[in-house]
């Protein structure tokens, strides 16, 4: 399992064989310390990793691709692209797809315009607000974007830290990714044996180097 997880030695050199390897990487908007993606990726690669590899794999090699969730080999696309209009959306969301859409319209309209956009820099012109009773309530346009992303009509260009930039599928625009900013610590939940510790303090001041921070405390 840790082998097939690309975790033991020697480790990997290149970012398209990792993802390729593990299958897919998964992209979380949560980032304590870095977004997830690029810990995946430091975790396997260690500090050479350098995000901007990835943003450059993705979005000016192609080598990799980009969905809502998932950062995947382009040769996945084909079957991704068929599940999601093989697959029908749940019948509320269909409502509610259909009932928004002057908002889709508004949207592509916008887009086609005005170029890549953040999502918070996109209208709310909903005519009936997204019915969740949890996080995503009344998110419209994120939700907006999100089925039409699985539907092709619109596609993730670029970040903006943890905002992904949204455009039109057959236009390209690359942006760099930011840096970090911290402030965390270890806690020991047991007490630590002193080879436990120093392995500890060299992974942390490993993820430090690559996040260009200091570590402080013991």
């Amino acid at each position: 399992m840790v082998h097939a997880q690309l975790l033991d030695t020697p480790r990997p050199t290149d970012i398209v064989d990792v993802v390729d390897r593990l299958t897919i990487l998964q992209i979380d908007p949560t980032a304590a310390i870095a977004p997830s993606a690029g810990l995946v990726l430091w975790s396997r690669l260690g500090s050479s990793y350098d995000p901007a590899d990835l943003t450059r794999a993705i979005e000016k090699d192609r080598s990799l691709v980009e969905t809502v969730a998932y950062i995947r080999s382009p040769r996945d696309l084909p079957a991704v692209i068929a599940e999601a209009r093989n697959t029908p959306m749940y019948a509320g969301t269909a409502a509610w797809f259909e009932k928004n859409e002057p908002f889709r319209r508004d949207i592509v309209a916008m887009l086609e315009r005005a170029g890549p956009l953040l999502s918070r820099d996109i209208p709310d012109t909903s005519i009936e607000p997204w019915p969740s009773s949890g996080w995503t309530n009344n998110r419209n346009v994120t939700k907006m974007l999100e089925i039409l992303t699985r539907r092709r009509h619109v596609a993730i260009s670029g970040h903006k830290g943890r905002q992904r930039y949204w455009d039109l599928p057959d236009r390209v625009y690359p942006v760099d990714l930011p840096d970090y900013d911290l402030d965390r610590a270890v806690r020991q939940d047991v007490r630590f044996t002193k080879a436990t510790t120093a392995a500890i303090r060299a992974e942390i001041e490993d993820l430090a180097t690559w996040l260009g921070l200091e570590v402080t405390g013991s």
